[in-house]
């Protein structure tokens, strides 16, 4: 009797630990799904500027937003780096997180009651700060999160399947209610925003705060001050690395420039030269998102067969 009470026990611990960890998988794949569901307004963006300003204009608002959002991306990382040695927090990053989900939401909500293009590049600016540790951080507290890495690649899917789906509901709203001033899209980025940061308080992410403040506790006090320095003077003038660094970060610069070129005008090309609609041009973005899949599925697989260098190689001539 005593055996059987036993048995039943464990059944209902192992059965409670595996309902808790797809608790936890679903709050994180909807994490990834809403966070990149909101980012689905940066398709509309381009066509939103074009309707308010000259085209070359437009040029000029994307290329200072990359240019904002490429700079203060790494400055994110380390004033993180920096408050978690001098303060000793352990919910920074998902604060962070929560915080500029919200800032990047409400400020491309608010591009829509402005049509003075001085005001559209603050604006769209300020986003674009704001937006720059969104995914870096997610995907640090995922990795930190998972048992096994490799998996990354299964929750980072949900983030091409939520752009890719409010893209293309998006494009259904704005066409069928004639939208031409796209408002629809600023509403669902606010909204969507909302709901990206509540999902990020309740998934269940290891607060990798605290284990950088044991790293930093375990150090002198002249290396925590000297440490990000050294390590950056390292990386650029260590003869071993100079060369692939600055390889990588040409590579890096040709990818995101073409990337960046097909973004900005392709909705623009499909809507003056070809009059698609809006549900057209949804639908192009959409399947350029779900492309991304197979990438995440089989990463491992692709490392296998070509290595990094090959990986990369491949990806640029595609």
């Amino acid at each position: 009797m005593m055996r059987q009470n036993s048995d039943i026990h464990r059944v209902v611990e192992i059965s409670s630990i595996s309902s808790g960890d797809e608790n936890n998988d679903k709050s994180k794949r909807a994490s990834y799904f809403m966070v990149f569901g909101s980012a689905s307004i940066v398709a509309f963006l381009p066509l939103f500027y074009e309707s308010k300003m000259r085209i070359e204009n437009v040029g000029i608002l994307v290329f200072l937003a990359v240019l904002v959002s490429t700079l203060f991306t790494p400055l994110w990382g380390a004033l993180l780096d920096i408050f978690i040695s001098r303060v000793r927090s352990g919910t920074i990053h998902r604060t962070v997180l929560v915080f500029t989900i919200l800032a990047t939401g409400v400020s491309r909500f608010c591009l829509q009651f402005f049509d003075n293009f001085d005001i559209l590049v603050i604006m769209s600016t300020l986003a674009a700060f704001f937006v720059s540790p969104v995914v870096p951080t997610l995907d640090t507290l995922l990795v930190y999160s998972l048992n096994d890495p490799e998996r990354y690649g299964y929750y980072r899917v949900y983030g091409s399947l939520g752009f890719a789906s409010f893209v293309l509901i998006v494009s259904l709203l704005v066409e069928i209610g004639e939208d031409s001033e796209l408002v629809f899209p600023m509403w669902t980025c606010l909204i969507l925003s909302l709901i990206s940061a509540l999902s990020i308080l309740k998934a269940p992410f290891v607060e990798i705060a605290e284990i950088a403040v044991k790293d930093f506790e375990s150090t002198s006090h002249a290396s925590k001050r000297s440490r990000l320095f050294r390590e950056a003077c390292n990386l650029l003038c260590s003869s071993s690395t100079q060369v692939e660094f600055w390889v990588v970060c040409i590579i890096v610069l040709l990818s995101g420039t073409l990337n960046g070129i097909v973004e900005t005008f392709l909705l623009i090309y499909l809507r003056t030269e070809l009059k698609a609609s809006f549900l057209n041009m949804g639908l192009c973005r959409a399947v350029c998102a779900l492309c991304e899949i197979p990438t995440f599925t089989h990463s491992a697989t692709c490392l296998r067969w070509f290595g990094v260098r090959g990986s990369m190689v491949v990806a640029l001539i595609a």
